[in-house]
C-alpha cells in the first residue's frame, strides 16, 4: 500500500502533463479550431469565376435592348446618334468592319432592335466592337452603333436607365438634344408642356395672395405713418439699419439718387412722412 502511494505521488506531475497535452489551447472540453488556407490556385479561381460573371454581365448588358421598342427625334445637333445603311469590310485590316453609308430622319419615330453583331474581334474571336441592326416604323433597316444605347459599367444596372438613353420632359423639347428615347418624345414634349403651364399658374397665384396681403396692410402702414410718435424714435445721424429697427420701420418705397457726392436715399413712408440719408446716414425728418 505504502508503495502505490508512493508511485502515484511520483507519477502525479506526468499525468497532469499529459492531461494538458491532450486538452485544447481554449481550455478544457473546448473543440480543436480548425484553420483553412488561401493557396494561389484558390485565388486564381476566383479570379477566374469573377471574369466569367462579369462577361457575362456585359453581355446582358448589350443584349437588352433587341427586340425593345425606341423613339429617334430629329433635332439641330449631328454628333450623337448616327443610322447607317451597310457594312463594309476593312481593306487592310481583317475581321475588322465598319458601318457606312449615313441615313437620317427628318421627324420623330419609332424603331425597334432586332439584333446585334460583332463589328471587330480579337485573334481569339474576343468581340471588341459591336452595332445594331434596327428597323424603323415604316418598314426601313438600318444600323447602329451599340454607343447609341449606352457604354457598358460594371455598376450600372442591365435593363435601367443608361447614358446615351432620355426619357425626360425637358430633353425631349430641346432643340440640341439628338438622342434614343425610351418613351414617345411627343408625348414627354406634352408633359413638359403642361409642367411648365402648372409653374406659371403657381406663380401667378403665390403672386395674387402677395398683392392681396400688401393691399391688406396698406391702410395699417398709412394709419401708422400719419401717428404723431413716428416723429420721435429717429434722430438724424443714424444708420439706415437702426431706423428700420425704430418704430418707423421700413419704407414703403426708396428713391435712390448716386452722383459724385455719394448715395441720397428718400425713403417714403406714406403720409407725408419721409426720411432722408447720405452715404447710409440719417440727414433729415419730413413728417
Amino acid at each position: 500500500m505504502r508503495f502505490a502511494s508512493l508511485l502515484c505521488t511520483l507519477l502525479l506531475p506526468v499525468c497532469a502533463v499529459a492531461q494538458q497535452l491532450t486538452e485544447s489551447p481554449s481550455g478544457p472540453g473546448s473543440a480543436k479550431r480548425v484553420i483553412t488556407f488561401t493557396t494561389e490556385a484558390d485565388v486564381q479561381a476566383i479570379a477566374a469565376a469573377k471574369a466569367v460573371a462579369e462577361e457575362a454581365r456585359r453581355d446582358a448588358f448589350y443584349r437588352y435592348p433587341i427586340g425593345k421598342t425606341f423613339w429617334y427625334k430629329p433635332s439641330e445637333s449631328r454628333l450623337q446618334v448616327t443610322f447607317f445603311q451597310h457594312v463594309g469590310e476593312d481593306p487592310v485590316v481583317p475581321n475588322i468592319r465598319h458601318l457606312q453609308s449615313t441615313i437620317r430622319p427628318d421627324v420623330t419615330l419609332s424603331l425597334q432592335v432586332l439584333e446585334r453583331f460583332v463589328l471587330s474581334e480579337t485573334h481569339s474571336g474576343q468581340p471588341i466592337s459591336f452595332a445594331y441592326r434596327i428597323v424603323f416604323e415604316d418598314g426601313t433597316e438600318a444600323l447602329v452603333a451599340n454607343e447609341a444605347f449606352g457604354k457598358y459599367a460594371s455598376d450600372r444596372p442591365i435593363d435601367g436607365d443608361r447614358p446615351g438613353l432620355a426619357k425626360d420632359p425637358a430633353e425631349a423639347v430641346s432643340k440640341l438634344n439628338d438622342r434614343l428615347f425610351v418613351v414617345d418624345p411627343e408625348r414627354l414634349a406634352a408633359q413638359h408642356a403642361a409642367e411648365v403651364e402648372r409653374l406659371k399658374a403657381e406663380q401667378s397665384a403665390a403672386e395674387a395672395t402677395e398683392a392681396a396681403a400688401q393691399a391688406k396692410a396698406r391702410p395699417k402702414r398709412t394709419a401708422a405713418a400719419k401717428d404723431p410718435r413716428r416723429r420721435s424714435g429717429v434722430y438724424l445721424g443714424m444708420t439706415a439699419h437702426q431706423a428700420r429697427a425704430s418704430n418707423w420701420g421700413a419704407p414703403q418705397s426708396v428713391n435712390r439718387t448716386t452722383g459724385s457726392f455719394g448715395v441720397h436715399e428718400q425713403w417714403v413712408y406714406g403720409g407725408g412722412n419721409y426720411l432722408y440719408f447720405q452715404n447710409g446716414l440719417l440727414t433729415s425728418v419730413q413728417n
